[in-house]
């Protein structure tokens, strides 16, 4: 029979274990293991009493072994039971229980003391498989025959049958198929009174699984605990899922892990066939075109298409084609920058390395005519906000003017703003004057092109020349904790001694929707304090702070220059292995949902070219993985995105967005 590597005799040891190895009770799924005692009977024996609800009653006298024999006769008395112990000791285990067990020995038995049929087999155990579930009992030891005085009895319990329910749990780390068998690693999560496994195996997307008897090592890396299952029985090319339950000593089970998909397939089986990659810019359609040659198509179902913004960065999949495409239009590109490509081939069961790395770029090719929309501005003392909407779908960069004097001359504001958002806003603070100004402002955009557009309409900010008290400066928001902030700006007294203190204004802005809470939070502090520690911050929102000096008679100065926090949500996983293809006028998407999460819905979006503003398509179960959108036009292009959301409501970082034309 096979011999179980136990998880107990290993590293971790049993939490009933480290209560007391020698007098104890645990309860499995169908009896009570009862410890009876240190010492082997050699000259005496346990009796062993029980009792429920009435008297105590003698249930059975344990002897020691009588030959090395019936040590290994004991042993396969308790695989009959079916408590999940599958095991048989070796020559050299029996030659060394039973020279102990003639000494009378257990003092170097400690290793077996989570191995119950081992300490069964040489009389310190006892197990009762005759108690009611739900039933209620304790257990007295007592020692007869002894040649000194008999010690006196020892009361166990009460305990409960069935045991409590194993809490270990797992989580894949990774796994690796070689032909000759499937190697999957899971990490210990949590090892409380984790003592052995179960390995449960069954044909992918099939019902039913079976007990498998792969082999199973336990280990310890950097403070974590591994698990290695390598099921050396597995077919070639046949897809396989895999299910882990834990045990403890006594059998009782906890949580089986998430199936585990798996083919017994080597990595690279399939040898990479590209013999030619490039790329060629197509400025009339603004796409990068990739095209390939391939020795022979044989065995190949699918070709895999790979992009990055760096040679040596991480590649995303953007497309997946057909075994004799030859070529894939890359939609998803600006002007002037460069990209990097390369494809994998994918055979029925295995996928090839990595083809060539090959650059690519678009060249410059758009105008820029329109001015931006809708420059607006706000002022609140000598702050100025600016605030205006994109004009054209490519722009990436925007500049900023000012002039003295509503036609002087205009003149660039610092460095250029990147924003690809359909909303910008920037602050300026204008100069002190003694005299009353008036300032005009313009903007300008940039596009991908590098071409600069031409100026917006000039509104006008003014500036009040009246003495006012100093704006703080060096306004500086530092995160502390989970949801804390400190913020600090230089303290003002030694500039101006008419500063009696300061009031610090706060600003919150929803992330997800943008929204600004209209409710105003305002701090005053006296003249002493140039800090303040900020412990009502929420997850999922943006946080702004300005600081004003304050005088006598309600006198105060312009507020500084807002510094902010960002306190992120927990990153929710998005949906992965994303392909989109399309034939018969219709689209056809397929993903992969994460695993470990618990999943609310997946959203399905699509917008068009000329427009940011994307309509959902539909909204579809966590079962389903794909989607036909039937509601297209032929020949028209198409640009779709993914979101995950989870039961609480969050959601993941949109994937895509991904463009195709209808064929």
């Amino acid at each position: 029979m096979r011999k179980i590597i136990f998880l107990g005799l290993l590293f971790i040891a049993n939490s009933a274990i480290s209560q007391s190895v020698y007098t104890r009770l645990h309860a499995g799924p169908k009896g009570v293991w009862v410890m009876l005692g240190k010492q082997i009977p050699k000259d005496f024996h346990y009796d062993i009493e029980r009792k429920n609800s009435g008297d105590w009653e003698q249930i059975r006298s344990v002897y020691a072994p009588t030959s090395r024999d019936e040590i290994q006769a004991r042993v396969f008395d308790i695989v009959r039971m079916d408590m999940g112990y599958e095991t048989a000791l070796t020559d050299d285990e029996l030659d060394f229980l039973w020279k102990e067990c003639k000494a009378g020995r257990s003092d170097s038995l400690f290793g077996y003391f989570s191995h119950y049929p081992v300490l069964y087999a040489l009389g310190l155990a006892y197990y009762d498989g005759e108690v009611g579930r739900s039933t209620s009992c304790s257990y007295r030891i007592k020692t007869a025959g002894k040649r000194d005085e008999n010690p006196p009895a020892t009361t166990l319990g009460p305990v409960t049958v069935p045991g409590q329910k194993m809490p270990a749990t797992f989580k894949v780390e990774g796994a690796k198929a070689t032909g000759d068998g499937i190697s999957i690693e899971y990490v210990i999560t949590n090892k409380k009174d984790l003592h052995h496994v179960l390995v449960y195996r069954s044909y992918y997307l099939r019902s039913g699984y079976e007990i498998i008897h792969p082999k199973v090592i336990f280990y310890k890396d950097k403070e974590l605990y591994f698990l290695n299952v390598l099921d050396q029985t597995a077919a070639e090319n046949v897809p396989y899922a895999y299910v882990v339950v834990p045990a403890d000593a006594a059998g009782n089970l906890g949580d089986s892990t998430a199936p585990f998909a798996m083919y017994n397939v080597p990595e690279n089986s399939l040898p990479p066939s590209v013999e030619r990659i490039k790329t060629t810019s197509i400025e009339k359609e603004k796409a990068i075109r990739v095209s390939w040659v391939l020795k022979n198509t044989k065995n190949i179902v699918s070709i895999d298409i790979f992009k990055s913004l760096m040679h040596d960065g991480r590649f995303f999949k953007i497309a997946s084609a057909a075994p004799n495409d030859t070529a894939y239009m890359d939609y998803e590109v600006e002007p002037i920058k460069t990209y990097f490509y390369t494809i994998v081939l994918n055979g029925a069961f295995e996928s090839s390395s990595n083809s060539p790395r090959i650059s690519g770029m678009l060249k410059a090719s758009n105008d820029n005519l329109l001015p931006i929309n809708n420059l607006d501005i706000t002022q609140e003392g000598d702050v100025v906000k600016l605030t205006w909407n994109r004009a054209e779908r490519d722009t990436r960069a925007y500049q900023i003017y000012r002039a003295n004097g509503v036609d002087g001359e205009l003149l660039m504001r610092n460095k250029e703003i990147e924003s690809d958002s359909n909303f910008i806003w920037a602050y300026d603070t204008l100069p002190q004057t003694e005299e009353d100004a008036v300032y005009a402002y313009s903007v300008r955009d940039m596009n991908t092109s590098y071409v600069i557009g031409p100026y917006s309409k000039r509104v006008l900010a003014y500036g009040i020349g009246t003495q006012s008290l100093p704006i703080p400066t060096n306004v500086s928001v530092q995160k502390r904790g989970e949801n804390g902030a400190w913020i600090v700006w230089k303290q003002m007294e030694a500039q101006e001694n008419s500063v009696l203190g300061y009031e610090l204004v706060r600003r919150e802005i929803n992330i997800e929707s943008g929204a600004e809470t209209s409710e105003k939070w305002v701090r005053n502090l006296s003249i002493d304090f140039n800090q303040f520690y900020d412990s009502t911050l929420r997850s999922g929102y943006s946080y702004f702070y300005s600081v004003k000096s304050t005088g006598p008679n309600n006198k105060m100065s312009s507020p500084s220059l807002e510094q902010g926090i960002t306190i992120y949500r927990d990153r929710v996983l998005p949906v992965s292995s994303i392909q989109i293809s399309t034939a018969d006028g219709k689209v056809e998407l397929n993903w992969s949902n994460p695993n470990g999460i618990e999943i609310k819905n997946i959203r399905i979006e699509r917008s068009t070219i000329g427009t940011d503003q994307y309509e959902v398509v539909e909204t579809v179960q966590p079962s389903n993985t794909n989607l036909t959108d039937s509601k297209v036009t032929k020949g028209k292009e198409y640009f779709y995105r993914l979101v995950l959301v989870d039961a609480n409501g969050n959601e993941s970082e949109p994937q895509g967005p991904y463009g195709i034309r209808v064929r």
